[in-house]
């Protein structure tokens, strides 16, 4: 992308970008992985080839505890009657030795599967296996969770083994920084990491652990805060018709904020949400959220962020980090604020309506929602790449490339944006980024106002059927009485079809543009550079070229042209047309006031009016077919005002008066038609 101080850079995320275990492909970075799925008990992180043990298996029968003050030791398979804890004399369940250790001692655990639940009060405790794929805690049916950290449990922690049962695997309530390092859970009837907050302070910390085959939910935050670090989290069970990898909600106080933080990690195959936080803050940094599926109610979305029930805001920040092949939506934020910061999100699939939405930026009423995504790339979606509901959304150095039409064919935008109600317009500030490879349209814009600057929409393609492609769109929001609002600067719109820039009763200013080489339709019909249908529009030191039918359309509308340079336009399929500018009142009248300006190689005329009102000065208009056309249309009389500073036609140079030849009463060719309904999701 041109920029006004480093020249052209690249939009989207540099190669020296991608993060740790990542790699840069044509769509962003990629995660390196093993190409095929890991086997139960086993995991592999972004950048490891191979799959591996969560954690290895020492050569003799106890765990290294490091130089640990106080031991417990346990194992199962001990038979004598004379358990006091020590290496010869082991307990044989892990009650025992929890009840028997002194604070902040260490239980190490013997090979072996203990069917029992331990709840931790009152002191901090470390357990330690000698791996988890030989040391196993089976929770029974009559706990809650087969370890629980309880109040007065803080700085506790488990490591190397491995959690199942009939229930959940760890809960962890009234108690900080409680950590859990190379766990293996997996199989629990109930909830994978649960961490509750009831009035007091709640922390974990998982690390180097896998997570698999939970019931619910992997990991649960209510009200606490939550490490996820260089872990796995996959194949969560739906309880109740849909499951989640991550899930957070604050507790019952405005203390009580969920915080999740993850780092280094993959959530895959996740039924209906990957990460799902309510009104709480989660931060994903250098993470992959893949393959995450629609449940049986229907859900798909990889990364939502919403507002509580009672208002409560939440935030996302996503960093480094890549979501693929979703569905319905990958990234969804509802009355929350988020940053998406060197990501990538493609190839989202699609729900049973055929719509998969890379990302959905949405306010509630009364709630309004603020995001910004810088150098990330958004690909592959289906019906809209990036959905804006009455939001505030800057996109910087990005790019949102190949959306197609979703399954019925009726939605295919690169971007919309729609306002909410009118207390809550949309806003899209586009800088540095390129949208391209579109289906239908690459920007659509209802009701809302939109910001292009040092951007490019390009080869925004037709529909099925060979129609549409509109490079972008702006329209008015009849039920709300929102009119549209698109401001261009320094940026180009280039290689659509039907229309470079369509407006419909809107408001349209391009400055320091270029809006070029649009394409007929698959009718042959259209093709036009700026089309303006009941709108508005400032045009000044831009570039309007090789369009056909006409450079720029004036259709009941009002224009102001100041330096700009309108050449190389075309017929039409039918052979209509061809010319520079074209100005028509129909329903309402038509004007155009033209300064400092030129118009070259019209294939007809360089301006041609209809029942219009032109006014020009200070231009030239050279080398086409002829100069100028004035047709009676409507019932309505065509004028032409010379203003001041002189205008001349001619070719090769524009140096003669020009002349208005009088139209045949053909007319114009017809309108666009307005865009489609609005996108629902």
């Amino acid at each position: 992308m041109p920029t006004p101080d480093r020249g052209c850079i690249a939009a989207g995320t540099p190669p020296e970008a991608c993060a740790a275990g990542f790699v840069a492909d044509l769509d962003g970075c990629m995660a390196i992985l093993p190409e095929s799925p890991c086997p139960a008990g086993a995991m592999a992180l972004p950048g490891e080839t191979q799959c591996r043990e969560v954690a290895p298996c020492g050569a003799g029968p106890w765990p290294d505890v490091g130089d640990s003050a106080a031991v417990e030791y346990v194992d199962a398979t001990y038979t004598g009657q004379d358990s006091d804890g020590s290496a010869s004399k082991p307990w044989r369940t892990l009650g025992e030795a929890a009840a028997d250790a002194p604070r902040e001692a260490t239980i190490a655990i013997a090979a072996g599967s203990y069917p029992e639940s331990i709840k931790v009060t009152g002191k901090a405790l470390r357990f330690v296996g000698r791996c988890p794929a030989l040391v196993e805690i089976a929770g029974t049916e009559s706990s809650p969770a087969a370890i629980w950290f309880a109040t007065g449990a803080s700085g506790s922690e488990i490591a190397d083994l491995a959690v199942t049962g009939k229930r959940g695997g760890v809960i962890v309530s009234s108690a900080v920084d409680v950590q859990l390092r190379r766990v293996w859970i997996h199989d629990v009837g109930e909830r994978g990491l649960s961490v509750e907050r009831f009035n007091v302070p709640t922390s974990a910390a998982l690390i180097g652990s896998l997570v698999e085959g939970a019931t619910g939910f992997a990991v649960v935050s209510l009200g606490s805060e939550v490490d996820i670090q260089d872990s796995a989290l996959r194949d969560t069970v739906p309880e109740g018709g849909i499951g989640a990898g991550i899930a957070g909600e604050n507790g019952m106080s405005p203390e009580d904020r969920a915080r999740v933080l993850v780092r280094g990690s993959v959530i895959e195959r996740q039924p209906g949400l990957a990460v799902y936080m309510l009104g709480s803050d989660v931060e994903i940094d250098r993470t992959l959220v893949r393959d995450t599926f629609a449940s049986p109610s229907g859900a798909g979305q990889a990364v939502s962020a919403r507002n509580a029930p009672g208002g409560g805001r939440g935030t996302l920040a996503l960093r480094g980090s890549v979501v693929e092949r979703s569905h319905e939506v990958a990234v969804s934020i509802i009355g929350s604020d988020a940053t998406i910061e060197s990501s990538t999100i493609r190839d989202t699939q699609p729900n049973a309506a055929g719509v998969g939405v890379g990302v959905r930026i949405s306010s509630q009423s009364h709630q309004p929602t603020a995001a910004t995504m810088v150098a990330s790339v958004v690909s592959g979606s289906l019906g809209v790449g990036m959905f804006v509901l009455g939001a505030d959304v800057s996109v910087e150095s990005s790019v949102i490339r190949d959306t197609s039409a979703e399954l019925d064919g009726e939605h295919g935008k690169g971007i919309e944006v729609q306002t909410l109600e009118s207390a809550l317009p949309a806003k899209l500030h586009l800088l540095g980024s390129r949208v391209e490879r579109s289906t239908r349209t690459g920007i659509m814009i209802f009701g809302s106002e939109a910001t292009l600057e040092h951007s490019i929409v390009a080869d925004t393609r037709p529909d099925e059927e060979g129609l549409m492609g509109w490079g972008v769109g702006v329209s008015d929001q009849v039920e709300l009485g929102a009119r549209g609002r698109l401001v261009l600067r320094s940026s180009a719109v280039e290689r659509s079809t039907q229309a470079g820039i369509a407006a419909f009763d809107a408001d349209v200013e391009l400055d320091a543009s270029a809006v070029r080489d649009t394409a007929v339709d698959a009718h042959g019909f259209y093709g036009r550079g700026l089309a303006l249908n009941g709108a508005s529009a400032f045009v000044k030191r831009s570039l309007i070229e090789r369009n056909h039918e006409m450079g720029i359309g004036i259709v009941s509308s009002t224009a102001t042209l100041e330096a700009v340079l309108i050449r190389d336009t075309a017929p039409n399929g039918a052979a209509r047309l061809g010319d520079g500018i074209v100005v028509v009142t129909t329903d309402q009248p038509a004007s155009a006031h033209i300064t400092a300006s030129r118009v070259a190689a019209s294939a007809r005329a360089a301006l041609s009016n209809f029942g219009a009102s032109v006014v020009f000065g200070a231009s030239a208009f050279e080398c086409s077919g002829f100069d100028f056309e004035g047709e009676q249309y409507l019932g309505r009389q065509y004028e032409f005002t010379p203003a001041g500073g002189g205008s001349f036609c001619g070719c090769p140079e524009a140096a003669s008066e020009c002349q208005v030849l009088q139209g045949e009463g053909v007319g114009p060719p017809p309108t666009l038609d307005p865009p489609s309904a609005l996108f629902e999701l």
